[in-house]
């Protein structure tokens, strides 16, 4: 691509790089869809939470005031995934939360839709981001113009 005789690229062209771009995403939270590069960190984030003492999968969904899994299927209905968790967990109730997390079917792309990962993590990150902002005194008890500078109260 090159620049035009205003120094501008063209916009139809940086335009179809940026939704070629955008059109799949870079990567996915799903079983075995990690690169092997970083498979020695995925390793270590296991291990950490076997350190640290982290629920399990259905008792994080239990927090969350989602369904526990009753089955390694209803958690992700590949049969090789399945049955892999299945030899390593041996109940559905032993499944590590990072593991469950990582490994559980995601949710369709669809439009307005792009956060591709299962509903437990969705969910998950969705409750934090409504909990930071009703946390937040400047979107609550501090949403006051003598609280903030007179611009700063406009901006809101």
């Amino acid at each position: 691509m090159s620049r035009g005789k205003d120094g501008k690229f063209p916009d139809d062209q940086l335009a179809q790089i940026f939704h070629d771009a955008t059109e799949a995403p870079a990567g996915q939270y799903r079983a075995r869809g990690c690169p092997a590069a970083l498979k020695y960190i995925e390793i270590l984030g296991i291990q950490q939470g076997r350190q640290w003492g982290v629920c399990t999968m259905n008792e994080f969904r239990k927090w969350l005031g989602l369904k526990e899994f009753e089955s390694f299927e209803e958690w992700n209905p590949d049969p090789v995934i399945a049955n892999a968790a299945r030899r390593l967990y041996q109940h559905i109730d032993n499944l590590e939360l990072y593991t469950g997390l990582q490994c559980e079917q995601h949710m369709p792309l669809s439009d307005g839709l792009r956060f591709s990962c299962g509903y437990t993590m969705t969910r998950a990150v969705l409750s934090d981001a409504i909990a930071l902002i009703r946390g937040d005194r400047f979107y609550t008890t501090d949403y006051t113009p003598l609280a903030m500078t007179s611009w700063g109260f406009q901006d809101c």
